[in-house]
């Protein structure tokens, strides 16, 4: 989205990875997220192939924060939902500490040629410094794309869309191609009046729902 600034107190994250798991704190209620709907989608048959479309049961995907977050993941309903109290201690440039992190997982064995990979979302509703995050890799092609979708999301027009990433080479037939995706943001922090930062809004948060996930 063009014309948007990052905050130096509180910088968006791009790779799925960058908060830590160490201290997270996870909720199963999600009451600090907001309502979370959980109604599951059925499943469609397992084989797997190009136009392939995985819908909820997912796995759950690497998750994590410190004592400031909560997240909440449902991998049956395809859901998940992170928050943060942005009262850790400010530093230099970033805030100290890890942001939350909620993601899902799909894990995609090839049996024919696959190209690109195609993540819907709905009900998404994000404060400015949230992160719909995706990333792609291969057990033996290793790295194939990111794709992202970035915060605020807070109108109805923008609670719906799909992240489409092309892969950057063929995976292999029998391969394992890992789909990761989610949400996620760095540490925030209050304002340090000293270096006369702009500080972070005093909570992040953000949900989201992946009714489909399509390999083509």
């Amino acid at each position: 989205m063009q014309g948007r600034r990052n905050n130096p107190g509180h910088a968006r994250s791009a790779v799925i990875g960058g908060a830590g798991a160490a201290g997270a704190s996870t909720v199963q209620d999600g009451a600090a997220l907001g309502r979370v709907h959980t109604t599951q989608a059925e499943p469609l048959p397992a084989q797997d192939g190009p136009g392939t479309v995985h819908r909820p049961p997912y796995e759950t995907g690497p998750t994590g924060g410190d004592s400031f977050t909560v997240t909440n993941v449902n991998a049956d309903a395809g859901t998940v939902g992170v928050a943060q109290r942005n009262t850790r201690q400010a530093a230099f440039v970033h805030c100290v500490g890890n942001g939350p992190m909620a993601t899902l997982e799909i894990n995609h064995t090839v049996r024919e040629a696959i190209s690109s990979v195609e993540i819907h979302y709905t009900e998404a509703i994000l404060t400015d410094a949230l992160v719909m995050n995706a990333i792609v890799t291969g057990s033996s092609s290793g790295w194939l794309g990111h794709g992202a979708a970035l915060g605020p999301r807070d109108n109805a027009n923008e609670r719906t869309g799909t992240i489409n990433i092309p892969l950057r080479a063929t995976p292999e037939d029998g391969e394992t191609v890992r789909i990761v995706f989610g949400l996620q943001t760095h540490a925030g922090c209050l304002p340090y009046p000293v270096l006369g930062l702009p500080g972070s809004r005093p909570v992040d948060k953000g949900r989201a729902t992946f009714p489909w996930v399509s390999v083509g």
